[in-house]
């Protein structure tokens, strides 16, 4: 399934820290410049969870390495993402993005 990089802020994190160190741990790359792009309620089986959705800048040569928890990684057109399966939620903000421009 195909989704954002992401997971819980730490103690002490605010969720722009927490965007960009997710990032990293999950891509190798460092982003910056981090901006909420959406949020979105979501309900879950045991307990619902508020999914924030940053946008961070990176270098332009920068080349994602997935993670443990990940099959690949790697740079997708809106129209690629969107033939892999994934959330609703990603779905939603790949439609906000392409309407952005």
């Amino acid at each position: 399934m195909y989704a954002f990089p992401g997971g819980r802020v730490e103690p002490g994190e605010s969720l722009a820290e927490a965007a960009i160190r997710e990032c990293e741990e999950e891509t190798g790359i460092r982003g910056y410049n981090p901006r909420l792009f959406a949020v979105y309620d979501l309900p879950d089986a045991q307990r619902p969870y508020t999914l924030s959705v940053f946008l961070l800048d990176c270098d332009e040569d920068a080349v994602p390495v997935a993670a443990d928890d990940a099959s690949d990684a790697g740079w997708f057109t809106a129209a690629e993402a969107l033939e892999i399966a994934c959330p609703e939620s990603v779905r939603q903000s790949i439609a906000r993005l392409e309407n952005s421009d």
